[in-house]
């Protein structure tokens, strides 16, 4: 896509051979002359970089054959840049092989760090296996899984603020003071768990609402806002508990996230891959993940373009608060009791795995 016309299929050399499956150092053949006529006709045939189309090439050595006349009519034969000068009367172009190079530089680019970090992951595995047998087996794998949720859902959160240029350092502090909330609604107030678990959500909402308030509206810098609401939600979490964690979470709460659904699988890992779809769409599915990106690559030209800037602040800090308190709402869920110290240095995990 970019590297030939639209207007491919027009050409009567294409027709003939598009179909043909292409061997080792042929492909999609196009005649030179038509390519002339094409450049002299205004169509660009490569437009980033331009394609001179009187170029002719043999790219299974990636030479150039020969220099025709381009798409301005002006340019002389020269001589190849592999050898001596080819038969000029060559009427064919084949551009298959560099667009197949193409192609794969690009997702190697695209994707370097996952690809990176995949054989980083697979490298410790085969280390660990040679150590130890077991480290392969299903249920040291479940284990894994079960023991990344709470920093996965986390990441999620912080991955939003850290795309739109900012930080979340409350993360950690809403986790706590969202898992002490529903433990004294459920055990204190013996609140309905799914009512428990709606109120859960509102706070982080909330907690994360406030942190784009200062933000947006005081203007302050995230790093800055966010640390000063890391030590007030941590006072409140104080506050409310007293110092004492609240025990005893009835089991009618903790089997929705706890429960085991099968083989092992918990309800709260499908809970995490529910969140990693939500953000999945939010992302790259509505345009409220392009406003996220713009704003992050670019906040003042984002403003001139008619994105609201502030809107989208708004969304990226009460998505993180969210992700917050439903983590603390699986700590809950797992632990069965609530304290204050709880997700103290979270939000370094978080960033490390989000950035």
């Amino acid at each position: 896509e970019g590297i030939l016309p639209a207007h491919l299929h027009e050409f009567p050399s294409f027709r003939r051979t598009a179909q043909r499956p292409a061997g080792d150092g042929a492909g999609l053949l196009l005649r030179a002359a038509e390519l002339r006529a094409a450049g002299a006709g205004g169509h660009p045939v490569h437009p980033a970089p331009r394609l001179d189309p009187g170029l002719c090439f043999d790219y299974a050595d990636g030479a150039v054959l020969r220099r025709g006349v381009g798409a301005s009519g002006a340019g002389a034969p020269e001589e190849s840049q592999s050898g001596p000068r080819p038969d000029m009367n060559q009427p064919f172009i084949c551009l298959y092989n560099h667009l197949e190079v193409i192609k794969m530089k690009n997702i190697w680019d695209k994707y370097k760090r996952e690809f990176v970090v995949l054989l980083a992951t697979l490298a410790m595995a085969v280390v660990f296996t040679v150590l130890n047998s077991n480290f392969l087996n299903y249920n040291n794998f479940v284990t894994i899984l079960q023991q990344m949720v709470l920093n996965g859902v986390l990441a999620v959160g912080m991955m939003f603020t850290i795309i739109t240029g900012g930080i979340d350092l409350s993360v950690g502090c809403t986790y706590a003071i969202t898992g002490i909330i529903v433990a004294s609604c459920t055990v204190n107030y013996g609140m309905n768990p799914f009512l428990g678990i709606l109120v859960g959500l509102v706070v982080g909402a909330v907690l994360g609402a406030f942190n784009g308030f200062l933000i947006n509206k005081m203007k302050l810098q995230p790093f800055i806002a966010t640390l000063g609401t890391m030590s007030l939600y941590r006072g409140l979490a104080y506050v409310v508990t007293g110092g004492v964690p609240v025990t005893n979470v009835p089991d009618s709460y903790r089997n929705i996230f706890n429960g085991e659904l099968v083989g092992g699988i918990r309800y709260y890992i499908i809970v995490m891959v529910v969140v990693f779809l939500v953000a999945h769409i939010l992302l790259s599915k509505m345009r409220s993940g392009d406003y996220l990106y713009a704003v992050g690559g670019n906040e003042e030209a984002a403003k001139l373009s008619g994105v609201n800037v502030v809107k989208t602040k708004y969304i990226a800090y009460i998505f993180c608060g969210v992700c917050s308190a439903i983590a603390g709402m699986i700590m809950l869920a797992s632990l069965g009791s609530a304290e204050a110290t709880a997700g103290s240095g979270y939000e370094t995990n978080a960033i490390a795995a989000a950035a």
